[in-house]
């Protein structure tokens, strides 16, 4: 699932509605919008769209819950949320919404703390690699 399937994947469940003509109506929008969206992968027309009916937070609300909590992505990154840092709520923004949310979900999930040090530096890795890439 990528990124803009994510998000109207969100709108549909947040409506409760199961198909795009269903989700374009409560809307109040034409489904050819939402179609377009799709094609475009624009994800600024959806927020565009939530903030206008009120409803950015409940669809676009998971960066805030992540960056709300005391949750430690890693525990030797600069990544620690102290619930004040507004660094880490200022810069986070740069990082997709379902990544995140991605993240939670999968660190939520471990309890071993030896398994997440090892995946957070499998992460530090990969990142470092990217990084050397785009470089080149």
């Amino acid at each position: 699932m990528n990124e803009i399937e994510f998000y109207i994947e969100k709108l549909l469940n947040y409506f409760n509605v199961t198909t795009i003509s269903d989700l374009a109506e409560v809307m109040e929008i034409k489904q050819s919008s939402i179609s377009s969206w799709k094609i475009r992968n624009s994800i600024s027309a959806i927020r565009k769209k939530c903030r206008e009916l009120g409803i950015y937070k409940e669809i676009f609300g998971e960066l805030n819950d992540f960056s709300n909590s005391n949750y430690n992505l890693n525990n030797h990154s600069s990544l620690i949320d102290n619930s004040t840092n507004k660094y880490i709520s200022t810069q986070i923004i740069n990082i997709p919404d379902n990544l995140i949310f991605e993240l939670n979900s999968l660190f939520s999930r471990i309890t071993d703390e030896n398994l997440k040090k090892e995946i957070s530096y499998k992460i530090e890795d990969f990142i470092i690699d990217i990084k050397k890439q785009i470089r080149e």
